[in-house]
């Protein structure tokens, strides 16, 4: 067991030196930083409209989120989709 450990330690070192070398770890990282922040934004712009609208998240027409979209438009948007599905 002593012997496995002391051959195991230093490529476990080794590798991890090589993961905070890495740039495709600091990119990932950062792409699923910018993703939740992006899916907050528009959690915050769904519940409160109005404010964000005070504060100029968005502008007197909707034009950041298909979710806000009603009617007529939703159910044409849904068809579309289902169209494209099947």
């Amino acid at each position: 067991m002593n012997t496995i450990l002391r051959e195991f330690l230093p490529a476990l070192r080794v590798e991890f030196q090589k993961m905070r070398r890495s740039k495709t770890l600091w990119l990932t990282v950062f792409g699923f930083i910018l993703a939740t922040g992006i899916g907050g934004l528009f959690m915050f712009i769904l519940k409160d409209p109005e404010r964000a609208r005070q504060l100029g998240i968005i502008g007197r027409k909707r034009r950041f989120s298909a979710a806000a979209q009603t009617g007529p438009a939703f159910s044409i948007s849904c068809c579309c989709w289902l169209a494209s599905e099947g």
